[in-house]
């Protein structure tokens, strides 16, 4: 199943590897991304049903989501594609 990032997300991912590069060492970042992808890459599963996030607004455009450490990652499975809508920290969705 192909995983698509949609551009949304894609800007969260970049902050976010280059804020970790800002606190750590410069390379971290990018392992820490690689985690991410290895985790969503077990979940972008052909013919599995996720149930809809919690969050009203999420659920209202029928998001289905994953959490990984405090981040969630809002997708939808379409077409046989994994698109990964939003990521969002956690702490903000409460």
């Amino acid at each position: 199943m192909d995983i698509t990032i949609m551009p949304e997300a894609e800007v969260t991912l970049l902050g976010l590897s280059s804020f970790k590069d800002s606190i750590n060492i410069i390379g971290s970042g990018e392992k820490y991304l690689d985690k991410l992808f290895t985790f969503i890459e077990k979940y972008a599963q052909p013919n599995v049903e996720y149930k809809k996030c919690l969050d009203e607004r999420l659920e209202t455009l029928k998001y289905s989501c994953l959490n990984f450490d405090n981040w969630v990652i809002a997708f939808k499975i379409e077409n046989e594609n994994f698109n990964i809508y939003e990521i969002i920290w956690g702490p903000i969705l409460k």
